[in-house]
């Protein structure tokens, strides 16, 4: 298997970083976090996603809604797309080919992440 490599950026990313990115094979984490900024640009040959705003009070950690619109959003990129309604910081989008698309539940409500994941994993069909 090859090195991967993946850029979590924990601030704001700037247009000018999404390119550089691009050329060496560095994906760029996209982060549904209150703390952290959620960039949608496709950088390498997989997506990285980190789903962190689960809530205890929610059974799937997620509401369905939201559950189900992560779920499109991961089958659109795992089929090569640049899902809409998602923050982007460059202007262009990455060439549309299938992607290795790698979803973790990692927020404060750690005991929804397994439900997280089988709900995730029930809205994908697999």
């Amino acid at each position: 298997m090859p090195d991967i490599y993946v850029l979590d950026t924990g601030a704001a990313t700037h247009l000018a970083e999404i390119a550089p990115c691009r050329a060496a094979g560095v994906a760029i984490v996209f982060a549904d976090s209150a703390d952290y900024p959620a960039i949608a640009d496709v950088s390498d040959d997989f997506v990285y996603v980190r789903l962190e705003n689960a809530r205890a009070e929610e059974a799937d950690g997620y509401p369905a809604d939201a559950l189900a619109r992560w779920a499109a959003a991961c089958a659109g990129w795992a089929r090569g797309e640049s899902p809409a309604g998602l923050p982007y910081a460059a202007p262009d989008r990455a060439p549309v080919r299938p992607r290795d698309t790698f979803v973790f539940a990692i927020n404060g409500a750690k005991e929804r992440a397994p439900a997280l994941a089988l709900g995730l994993r029930r809205s994908l069909a697999v």
